[in-house]
């Protein structure tokens, strides 16, 4: 007679056939996405409590993705553009959200000038307003004529605009502002990752 333990009388008795803290989170994974793709219309806290495992917000969290993953695996191309999409909204609203800590980076790398801090946001909102404009309007081509080219020509065109733009706006030689512009724009970067990650 061959007999299979539910996993439910198993997780509830503490034993984890993986090892180590690492291994018992990716058994859980695993087991989610399994459970997940046999019950797609059970919501996280039955399935949770079906699987025996303590609701907690982590692991409601974790069952809650498991249907991202089970659709990762089985179609990665579509599953890939469309977290790509997510991401490219969800790090619109955080850069928005954290222009002022940029702004903040941008006062202090111009300390010695003139401008306050106002003076520096408003700079910021309308770099940030140029982006998205020419966001929008290099997507619409893209939509026309599709093109890898389109994104080269869309971050070339907005990254000489900046350049020129931080020249003229703090009225600083070319050297200065060409090191300032690649720290800012590190910094940015490091900000849009940051914010993506957290929204």
């Amino acid at each position: 007679i061959s007999y299979e333990i539910p996993l439910a009388l198993v997780h509830k008795s503490g034993i984890d056939p993986s090892k180590g803290e690492i291994g018992r989170i990716l058994h859980r994974i695993k087991t989610f996405m399994d459970y997940q793709k046999e019950e797609p219309k059970v919501d996280a806290i039955t399935a949770i409590e079906r699987l025996g495992y303590e609701k907690s917000r982590r692991n409601i969290f974790l069952y809650s993705k498991s249907t991202d993953w089970n659709e990762a695996v089985e179609d990665p191309e579509g599953f890939g553009a469309q977290m790509g999409d997510r991401i490219l909204s969800r790090i619109s609203i955080a850069l928005f959200f954290l222009l002022p800590f940029f702004t903040l980076m941008v006062s202090l790398l111009y300390i010695r000038r003139k401008h306050n801090y106002t003076e520096n946001l408003v700079f910021v909102f309308h770099e940030q307003t140029v982006f998205f404009l020419l966001l929008l309007i290099f997507l619409i081509a893209n939509r026309i004529v599709p093109s890898n080219a389109i994104y080269f020509i869309f971050i070339l065109t907005f990254m000489v605009h900046l350049f020129l733009a931080m020249r003229k706006f703090y009225a600083q030689g070319r050297i200065k502002t060409f090191i300032k512009y690649l720290i800012l724009n590190f910094a940015f970067i490091i900000l849009a990752i940051f914010g993506g990650v957290i929204v």
